[in-house]
């Protein structure tokens, strides 16, 4: 257990600064005066840097000075009386009224509610505290003392301990020190004494499970804090939730700091940081790149960073020449908590950091495509169905060129070859019952081609039984073979510019869809359509599409999938299996 440690004891509340040297890691002595000025060390390291730096060094002084104007309650018998001050100094007097007796017991500060049940004093310490920038509210260091008639002199100790954290950033209003195993830190307690005269927390009633810094909503200054507790063991840690200005809330566990408080010891929680430095980095490909905080707020880059606090949201869009693209991927070095996926929202696309806390980099990435990602509308993809699913074309089925295939099929659409695309919704529209075909010397006429029967041509011939119905003067319509009506003029999802549009796939193409049924494809699909795929019968999927190339052996056939279930291979199918044939398209 890292060794937080007891650093040295604060003694007398501190009122004014006094300078003086003393040793770090002893107490202070107790005078028959009041002790001087309590100065704090900046030195809060050990929680971030893992190291011995966690020990409270004080480098000013340790003395603690009352001040002109302080009150004490002087305590006999039933009366409470105040007394003040009108010196300060390590020594000072207190003047007032009271009755000779022969003991008289006091406190630090005044109370006028405070109460003395023969030896014991009953009084409050409030949860709720005033922040004070490298120091602590004096109102709240209670202190006690007994003397005697004969001596009249109070030699006044703490009974509190402080808890002292250093904030790194301003912008926060307020503080809250809880225990994770609910410890009680405030509220209304008694003291008493042990055999050595020196004072002893008795008992707690309606004891405060937390105790917040905060001063009526206004921001707290970078600087040291400190939180004024009752003795208390932490078994669990402590917990440090905080407010920003913006409303938004933050927490730093501290579940290795597992210590017994002492009277009259600082104790130190170490660096409290509520911002961290991001370092973007992103592709060409992306622009009009944002940061935004956890409010929503703007971020403006600070010396070649932003200051985010545990999360933040990066939005971005992809310039229009750089597609087909990815919709981004993100490479953090830092403390992320989640698997960061990218969303899309108003017309931008985002990524939420969450469980940030400490400083990171994170790079935006064009990541290369995959099949089975989700291809889009605007020729983009992304391993994740992103904004809404009718934006979703399908999905990819086979990356980079195809055995064969060659840019020039593609009339001048392509520049290169990243992938091949599966359609999605493939029961969208469905035409009917099967259609009335057009003349027997027509369909052998339309039949297929045989050009590279094994290659990647799957564009090129649908092509080229297009130019032949053309030439033929056959009108391609939803009554007439509609396999190549359908693939060639299907709406339902967007082919995109840049892309080769929808076509019938070749026979090779289809075994590679087969392929990826294997993996999953069919589920990909069902995610981004409201369609559940077509059943032909209760037995088997109606076929996911269908090839262009001819069976030789079976004047009537054609290549294509029917039997999904079976998704070892592509397997013959016949014109009545292409009732409705779902297209591909190559980008």
């Amino acid at each position: 257990m890292k060794k937080y440690m007891k650093c040295l004891l604060f003694a007398m509340v501190s009122m004014a600064a006094a300078s003086c040297s003393d040793d770090a890691n002893k107490e202070m002595e107790d005078d028959a005066t009041l002790p001087g000025e309590v100065t704090f060390s900046a030195t809060l390291n050990g929680i971030e840097t893992g190291n011995d730096l966690s020990r409270t060094v004080l480098t000013g002084g340790t003395k603690v000075e009352w001040v002109v104007g302080d009150r004490i309650s002087v305590l006999y018998g039933n009366e409470n009386k105040e007394y003040t001050t009108a010196s300060g100094g390590e020594a000072v007097t207190f003047t007032g009224k009271a009755d000779e007796v022969a003991e008289y017991y006091s406190l630090y500060p005044y109370n006028a509610d405070v109460a003395l049940n023969g030896k014991n004093v009953t009084t409050v310490l409030p949860n709720t505290q005033k922040p004070v920038a490298d120091g602590f509210d004096t109102d709240l260091s209670v202190m006690v003392s007994r003397t005697t008639l004969e001596k009249k002199s109070f030699i006044f100790r703490n009974v509190c301990a402080l808890l002292r954290f250093e904030l790194k950033e301003a912008g926060i209003k307020s503080v809250t020190l809880k225990g994770n195993n609910n410890e009680v830190l405030a509220g209304k307690f008694t003291i008493g004494w042990n055999d050595a005269g020196e004072p002893l927390m008795q008992n707690v009633t309606d004891g405060k499970s937390t105790v917040t810094l905060e001063n009526n909503g206004t921001v707290l200054e970078k600087g040291i804090y400190n939180f004024v507790i009752l003795p208390v063991t932490f078994s669990q840690g402590v917990t440090l939730a905080m407010e920003m200005s913006n409303g938004t809330e933050l927490t730093k566990d501290l579940s290795d700091f597992k210590e017994t408080t002492l009277s009259s010891h600082v104790y130190d929680l170490g660096q409290v940081k509520v911002l961290w430095e991001l370092a973007l980095e992103q592709d060409d490909c992306y622009t009009d790149v944002t940061v935004l905080d956890e409010a929503g707020n703007v971020l403006s880059l600070d010396e070649g960073c932003y200051r985010v606090g545990t999360a933040c949201t990066i939005k971005y869009k992809i310039a229009a020449d750089k597609k087909p693209c990815s919709r981004g991927a993100f490479v953090v070095e830092g403390a992320v908590s989640e698997d960061l996926k990218v969303t899309e929202k108003e017309g931008y696309f985002c990524c939420s950091l969450t469980g940030i806390d400490s400083d990171t980099n994170l790079k935006l990435k064009n990541k290369v495509p995959n099949v089975l990602d989700f291809y889009f509308k605007d020729n983009t993809y992304s391993e994740y169905l992103t904004g809404d699913k009718k934006d979703c074309s399908g999905i990819i089925f086979h990356v980079g060129a195809g055995q064969g295939d060659n840019i020039s099929d593609y009339d001048g659409k392509l520049t290169e070859i990243h992938g091949y695309v599966f359609a999605a919704d493939p029961s969208g529209i469905q035409f009917g019952s099967i259609k009335e075909w057009c003349t027997e010397n027509y369909r052998k006429e339309l039949i297929g081609t045989h050009e590279h029967p094994d290659d990647w041509c799957g564009y090129a011939n649908t092509k080229m039984i297009l130019n032949h119905a053309k030439l033929k003067g056959i009108t391609l319509s939803d009554d007439n073979y509609t396999h190549i009506y359908r693939a060639t003029n299907y709406t339902i999802r967007t082919a995109p510019e840049g892309t080769s549009g929808w076509y019938l796939g070749s026979k090779v193409q289809m075994e590679a869809v087969a392929e990826a049924h294997d993996i999953g494809i069919k589920e990909r699909l069902q995610e981004c359509s409201d369609a559940e795929l077509w059943r032909r019968d209760s037995h088997h999927w109606r076929h996911l599409g269908t090839s262009t190339e001819r069976n030789v052996t079976n004047s009537k056939g054609y290549y294509g999938i029917y039997d999904i279930e079976d998704a070892s291979a592509a397997r013959e199918g016949y014109k009545d299996y292409g009732e409705d044939p779902t297209p591909v398209l190559t980008f």
